[in-house]
């Protein structure tokens, strides 16, 4: 079997589509599908079930995957180990972040990074928090960096640094603005803009008023914390954020704190506890640490 073939088919089976593969992997799909071919004629069994437009592994398929996937673990790793001995860290490293953390925090994680290793060539990745972990026990990024609840997975290593106070946020016109105090019921009758209302900061919100026994009445949902922030201060709605996030609108006073008890996040540090981490991962792992690891 072709290590090409098989790093081909495990995008396919990620995707599930094979003009989605083709397209993250530069190739014509006529390449794709001849490589899939390919390893089905070696097989001689098939390993894609053809369903509408998309595709979904048979169950040969299934049991390819997981050797497919320590195959090219271990010639990536093997690679990578002879390449790094006694050099500095150096080549391509995928990291993936959430959005928020992106914008906001690792700016200068990132400059100083480039200043130290200027022969890592670094590319980052903004995900949600879900697909964040997906990219990584997958194998598509070497680390990452996420705001969120605390995470668990038999897969991966996770080490927390920091804890994010989050606040409620209005702009200063607003009806809930002055109070002394507020309860879940009092934000009842406000829409909600939020970011990523399925998990981190934005789930954990919603998951604190149903608590209370509160149903946010149509919350929308945003993937840019700059845009929420702006249709809050034009009277849109309310939103939770990170302090980090909203302390320069909070300090101008576009927006303003309302005294409402959010639940927090932390920032956290991702990495597959059963492959090898690269040298330049480790470097920015630690790097990481060392600027983030401190609260503000």
């Amino acid at each position: 079997m072709e290590l090409r073939d098989l790093r081909t088919f495990l995008v396919c089976a990620r995707l599930q589509h094979f003009t989605q593969a083709a397209e993250e992997l530069a190739y014509a799909q006529s390449t794709v599908t001849a490589q899939i071919r390919s390893l089905e004629k070696e097989l001689d069994v098939p390993l894609f079930d053809r369903v509408g437009r998309g595709v979904v592994l048979t169950p040969a398929g299934q049991r390819l995957e997981g050797y497919a996937r320590r195959v090219v673990d271990l010639v990536e790793e093997a690679s990578a180990t002879v390449a790094f001995v006694g050099s500095h860290p150096h080549g391509d490293l995928t990291i993936s972040a959430t959005e928020t953390l992106s914008t906001f925090q690792l700016p200068d994680v990132l400059r100083e990074f480039q200043r130290r290793f200027p022969d890592v060539r670094l590319f980052l990745r903004p995900h949600d928090p879900a697909d964040l972990v997906a990219r990584v026990v997958e194998g598509d990024s070497a680390a990452a960096i996420t705001l969120d609840v605390p995470i668990t997975h038999p897969d991966l290593a996770v080490e927390t640094l920091r804890e994010e106070e989050v606040w409620l946020l209005a702009p200063p016109d607003h009806p809930l603005a002055g109070r002394r105090r507020l309860r879940s019921a009092d934000l009842a009758p406000f829409r909600l803009l939020l970011s990523e209302l399925d998990v981190s900061y934005g789930g954990a919100f919603i998951d604190r008023l149903a608590a209370d026994g509160v149903v946010p009445i149509d919350p929308m949902e945003f993937s840019s914390v700059a845009a929420i922030k702006q249709c809050v201060r034009v009277g849109m709605g309310l939103t939770a954020l990170p302090a980090f996030a909203s302390t320069e609108e909070v300090e101008s006073g576009q927006l303003v704190v309302l005294p409402f008890a959010c639940p927090s996040v932390t920032v956290q540090l991702l990495w597959h506890r059963h492959r090898w981490v690269p040298p330049a991962a480790e470097a920015l792992l630690a790097l990481t640490r060392e600027l983030l690891g401190q609260p503000r």
